[in-house]
């Protein structure tokens, strides 16, 4: 599965900080392809992609220091996966 998520994220204003963390909102569309064949031994082919479109709307929590949390849900997306949570750092 390759998926190219175009998301747009808004981080509210430090005025709204609970302590250290800053709150966040996103959303956007999501272009999914993904190749669900397998052939028995190494050869594993990719020549016949399926294309999805979905819509992702996130939210997260953001520390001074750049660790994050971040819970996404994929609407109108075929096989792609529904719910993730993703912990992370941005430097």
């Amino acid at each position: 599965m390759i998926a190219l998520n175009l998301e747009v994220i808004y981080r509210f204003s430090p005025a709204q900080r609970r302590g250290n963390w800053t709150p966040f909102l996103g959303a956007g569309p999501a272009l999914i392809f993904v190749h669900q064949s397998y052939q028995s031994g190494r050869q594993i082919s990719f020549g016949n992609f399926d294309y999805e479109t979905g819509f992702n709307v996130l939210a997260g929590m953001q520390h001074r220091r750049g660790y994050f949390a971040e819970l996404k849900t994929s609407l109108y997306s075929g096989p792609a996966p529904r719910l993730w949570l993703i912990f992370g750092y941005n430097f």
